[in-house]
């Protein structure tokens, strides 16, 4: 199998707001403070939709902005809610919080998808089931890779509270693959409220 780059694509993300995205950062701030992941900044709270191909001048970001505008015309802010923590040992050893599976976002997505195909932007995923979910640690932009047995410890000791972490997402961003904002953040999109 090819190994991914994950630096040679884009990212098109949901960015959630409400509790999920506050516990979400208290998390990764607590467990990144106390491991020493991440220098300075740790990367930010997302939920990726799709991954796309490097756009390389302003005709396709004009053709991808109004391929995605016309598909968010049709979505109002979406719910989400988690349950748990799950891990993923490969390709990056990573902690996540995992999004329930909801029928609007997984419509979203196919929908987004779809358009962006069709238009030559998107890149397979390099999973077979995509799985929605916040990165909370990954030794991605990580300061130390953290060993394989320190990892499944942090992994069988976190659970959740019973009740779900629930939040609302209301705008999605295109991101390169960079840590700091001015360089990550190449365009936003706002669900509409009405």
């Amino acid at each position: 199998m090819k190994h991914y780059d994950w630096k040679k694509h884009m990212y098109l993300v949901a960015i959630p707001s409400g509790e999920l995205f506050e516990e979400a950062v208290r998390i990764q701030k607590l467990l990144s403070d106390s491991l020493k992941v991440y220098k300075e900044v740790s990367p930010p709270i997302h939920i990726t939709i799709s991954t796309v191909k490097m756009l390389e001048n302003k005709e396709e970001l004009m053709i991808f902005d109004r391929c995605v505008k016309n598909v968010l015309a049709d979505y109002n802010p979406i719910k989400i809610e988690s349950y748990c923590f799950d891990c993923f040992t490969k390709p990056h050893n990573s902690l996540i919080l995992k999004i329930e599976d909801d029928e609007r976002l997984r419509q979203l997505q196919n929908s987004l998808e779809q358009a962006l195909d069709a238009q030559g932007f998107l890149v397979p995923p390099s999973v077979d089931k995509w799985i929605f979910h916040i990165t909370i640690l990954s030794e991605i932009f990580a300061n130390i890779s953290l060993k394989k047995d320190e990892f499944l410890k942090i992994c069988q000791r976190l659970s959740l509270k019973e009740t779900p972490i629930r939040g609302v997402i209301e705008r999605l961003e295109l991101w390169k693959p960079e840590l700091e904002k001015e360089k990550r953040v190449v365009s936003k999109y706002i669900l509409d409220q009405n």
